[in-house]
């Protein structure tokens, strides 16, 4: 059996489209991946926290009680992400919301936000599709986004 012409293209495009929603979903895994870690970033920064000010004799009780709170996960700040035409906002939820980072949904840029709504237009931070930028992200990732800016 011969293909005509439009047949193949019609294949072709079928093909890219099911790469750009595979690549999409893989985007959406690493999103996920991402708040994860900004969320155990958290809790261990603030564990931190609490540990120190035992250290130094400061309201040993209070403290100790938060630090017990916050390995169960009680008063951790969540990081989630909401989903756009062409971004995922990344979203910590303290007492209020704020736009922590924005994610291309089809190529896994990550970048810091300028506002709610946008990201910076200063340039990609990381790609999250790939490998190296990935675990570079992950390793110098903290909850107030320092690894967001050059």
């Amino acid at each position: 059996m011969t293909l005509t012409y439009e047949e193949m293209i019609e294949i072709a495009a079928q093909r890219e489209k099911e790469n750009e929603v595979k690549t999409q979903e893989t985007v959406i895994e690493r999103i996920e991946e991402m708040c994860q870690v900004l969320r155990t970033n958290y809790q261990s920064h603030s564990i931190v926290r609490h540990q120190h000010a035992i250290a130094n004799g400061r309201d040993v009780e209070f403290h100790q009680q938060r630090i017990d709170e916050l390995s169960e996960g009680v008063g951790v700040y969540n990081f989630t992400y909401e989903k756009g035409r062409k971004y995922a906002r990344i979203v910590m939820h303290t007492p209020q919301k704020s736009a922590h980072a924005f994610v291309d949904l089809k190529t896994g840029d990550v970048y810091k936000s300028s506002s709610w709504k946008s990201p910076a237009k200063n340039g990609v931070r990381y790609n999250l599709l790939d490998d190296k930028s990935r675990q570079e992200m992950y390793q110098r990732a903290d909850w107030a986004g320092s690894y967001l800016y050059k």
